[in-house]
């Protein structure tokens, strides 16, 4: 083994090539054979170490304990190489003792050892240096105020700790360490300690430790607080039992005293030990709690590990906070601005006037919107800034409010989206649209800025956005906006208020038009709801479903052949009336030709149009024939029933031509007879008939003139309401039928 000293070393080095100049004219003949004679191809051979030595930075080899350090640097000389090359990142190193650590040369000391070998070895080469390690001091001691620290010691809360550390080598020799040393706690949620000062948190157990150059000592503590309770008291220096009550806005001041362990009680006076659970509820700043929000806080005083805790609960000494006007505020850019006004409900009281008193505030953002003033008087009032919109907030002994506002740009007209409305008894609608124009020309829904008023608040008035009709009768309704102090603008709105229609009934369900001719629409009556009547005609708006019928002011024209369906509006009722448009009827036949029902029978009319070119259309389901009496008939379409006895005419009209056909109701027919079953005239006389109707009670009628009457042979006689005609000789048969029962009549002539 070697030990080199700093004089061996230089000599060493010096001994060796150094000269500059002679390693650069080495680096250029390497360079230059291997370039002529291998030509790029061939690779420089493995250097070759011929030994390793170290230098330490200090020739001693002693190590203290965590303490100072030996900083060894290895070197090793290569072959054809004049200098020796430092390795020390390079060596691989070791020590033959766990207690003293080597890392890249730099050795330090865990433990002590009476030597220790470090090596160095780089590739095959190795060297060694030799160190000892020992403890700086002998021991390390804790002392307090008093003396020796004991291993364990109780000690209170608030109580003061000051420790100091003490390093001693033989019996004479103390050095104060206390600054130098490492302290720690074992336990930092109970105490801290700093350069021997021991800060007591809570009550719990801790080690504080002091070390130094691997001597270390130690003190156990036990942590107490000096308090078995605390109480909280009021201010009249008595224990509160129960919760608090306090108003949002209300001071109280308390007061906390200790009992000791030792027996007795002490005061409380640090401002420190008050804390509150909710801070937006009880503000605390010291022994004194502010009541700032309606709800419940806890408020407790602490000191040493020890608690006392009180409820706090906080209510509003009013109901309610309510702000006039308490709907969003609309304003223009320059238009006059808006008073406000506060007061705090409380039940049924007289509300309370707080308008000062209140808190009116504003963010910095809508700052550049609107502006919070106030006047001499104490008003508060909302001035427009800026385009856009604002949040106003009004706060008062824990209640609170917010306004928005809005301000629009400078509007220079107002115009509604409807100029009139037709509506009825108790309506209501949201109140139209109304836009405006700005001064830049844009056009801006301005229905929220808009003041409503109605002429007549008793037939329509405005509520909440909304109209409502009240009463029939005209109003007008204006939407106005005040542009500046001296500038209105407006627009108005008709409203006509109706009475709610039950009905709209047609003079006729169908209507039969000739092509080419007008004729006049239908009437038109209307009933409301209250029973009432009115003739509406001339206020019926008329449209057709095809243009074949064309309508006019007054009049209807028919133009080609079609089935159209004329409708008629007002207001909210409408009316359909079937209409045809067809030729001109020149006749028609109705079968039969008179009606003969019994009481509860019904019977039905058959009526055939004939056109002026001869077409024969089917009218039945078209004609509405009307009875002389409702009492007698019922008449369905085409159809009628016998209700009571008696008799009349049944009229209808179609094209403006009037059809007539008489009727008769009576009791059911027994029996029906002739006043001659035969007769025996010459040619040109003439015979009457006379029937007779029996009905099952027992009434007799005469009804030659109801019956239908036919002949058997014209060429021998004709009947006609049982006037019999004779024409030529021959037999033939006259028949008289009437409720459906015949009798016949022989004629023979000669």
């Amino acid at each position: 083994m070697r030990m080199w000293n700093k004089t061996e070393k230089n000599q060493t080095a010096s001994s060796r090539p150094s000269n500059f100049y002679n390693r650069i004219l080495s680096m250029f003949l390497v360079f230059a054979i291997v370039g002529s004679s291998f030509a790029g191809a061939a690779s420089a051979a493995e250097e070759t170490v011929n030994d390793v030595y170290l230098t330490p930075d200090t020739q001693s080899g002693k190590l203290y304990v965590e303490d100072n350090s030996i900083i060894l640097t290895a070197y090793a000389n290569i072959s054809g190489v004049s200098a020796a090359r430092n390795v020390t990142e390079d060596a691989t190193w070791s020590s033959t003792s766990t207690s003293v650590k080597v890392v890249k040369g730099v050795v330090t000391a865990t433990g002590a050892v009476s030597s220790a070998t470090i090596t160095a070895k780089y590739k095959d080469k190795s060297d060694t240096f030799l160190v000892v390690s020992e403890y700086y001091y002998e021991d390390v001691k804790l002392k307090t105020a008093t003396g020796d620290a004991p291993d364990k010691q109780d000690i209170n809360l608030g109580s003061e700790l000051k420790l100091t550390a003490w390093g001693t080598k033989g019996s004479s020799v103390n050095d104060d360490i206390t600054a130098a040393a490492q302290w720690t706690t074992s336990n930092s949620a109970v105490a801290t300690v700093s350069s021997g000062t021991v800060t007591l948190l809570t009550a719990g157990t801790v080690t504080i430790t002091v070390k130094s150059k691997g001597k270390s000592d130690s003190i156990a503590l036990t942590v107490e607080s000096p308090y078995s309770s605390i109480d909280i008291l009021d201010s009249d220096s008595k224990i509160i039992e129960g919760p608090i009550d306090m108003n949002v806005g209300a001071d109280k001041t308390l007061k906390a005293q200790a009992t000791q362990k030792v027996g007795g009680t002490v005061p409380l006076d640090e401002t420190d030990i008050w804390s509150t659970s909710n801070a937006a509820i009880v503000k605390v700043e010291g022994n004194k709690l502010t009541a700032v929000g309606a709800g419940t806080a806890i408020v407790s005083a602490k000191r040493y590990g020890v608690t006392d805790s009180v409820t706090v609960i906080v209510r509003t000494e009013y109901e309610a906070l309510r702000v006039t006007p308490d709907k969003p505020i609309y304003l223009t850019l320059y238009g006059t601005g808006v008073e406000l006004k506060a007061e705090a409900l409380k039940g049924v009281d007289e509300p309370d006037l707080v308008t000062d008193e209140a808190v009116w505030k504003i963010s910095d953002a809508d700052q550049a919107v609107a502006a919070i003033s106030t006047k001499i008087d104490g008003t508060v009032w909302i001035n427009p800034k800026g385009v856009g919109t604002a949040k106003i907030n009004v706060s008062h002994k824990g209640l609170s409010k917010d306004i928005s506002v809005t301000v629009f740009p400078t509007i220079t007209t107002v115009e509604i989206s409807k100029d009139s409305l037709d509506v009825f008894l108790e309506d209501t609608a949201t109140l139209p649209a109304v836009s405006g124009k700005t001064v830049t020309g844009d056009s801006k829904d301005i229905g929220k800025l808009v003041e409503w008023s109605s002429s007549e608040d008793d037939v329509v008035a405005i509520e909440d956005g909304k109209w409502k009709a009240l009463a029939s009768g005209t109003v007008t309704l204006t939407a106005q906006i005040k542009a500046s102090d001296e500038t209105i603008i407006k627009d108005t709105l008709t409203i006509n208020v109706h009475k709610k229609i039950l009905t709209l009934v047609p003079s006729a369900d169908t209507i039969s038009v000739v092509i080419g001719k007008e004729v006049d629409l239908p009437k038109i009556q209307l009933i409301y709801e209250d029973g009432e009547e009115e003739t509406i005609s001339d206020k019926i708006t008329w449209k057709s479903s095809t243009p074949n019928l064309l309508v006019k002011a007054t009049t209807m024209k028919g133009l080609l052949p079609a089935t159209a369906t004329l409708t008629g509006t007002y207001l909210n009722k409408t009316v359909k009336i079937k209409v045809t448009v067809e030729e001109e009827f020149a006749s028609f036949i109705i079968a039969p030709t008179k009606v003969s029902v019994t009481l509860k029978k019904s019977q039905t009319i058959k009526v055939t149009g004939i056109t002026k070119s001869g077409k024969k259309v089917t009218l039945g389901s078209r004609i509405d024939w009307s009875a002389s009496s409702d009492e007698h008939l019922t008449i369905k379409g085409a159809s009628v029933k016998g209700l009571a006895e008696g008799s009349g005419k049944l009229t209808a009209t179609v094209q403006g031509k009037n059809l007539e056909i008489p009727y008769v109701v009576t009791a059911k027919l027994s029996k029906l007879t002739a006043s001659a079953t035969s007769i025996k005239p010459a040619i040109g006389d003439q015979a009457s008939i006379v029937l007779t109707a029996l009905y099952e009670n027992g009434k007799t009628a005469n009804v030659t003139a109801l019956a239908v009457w036919t002949t058997s042979k014209a060429t021998v006689a004709t009947v006609t309401d049982g006037s019999i005609k004779v024409i030529g000789k021959g037999s033939a048969s006259i028949k008289g039928t009437f409720g459906g029962k015949s009798v016949t009549i022989r004629v023979s002539v000669k």
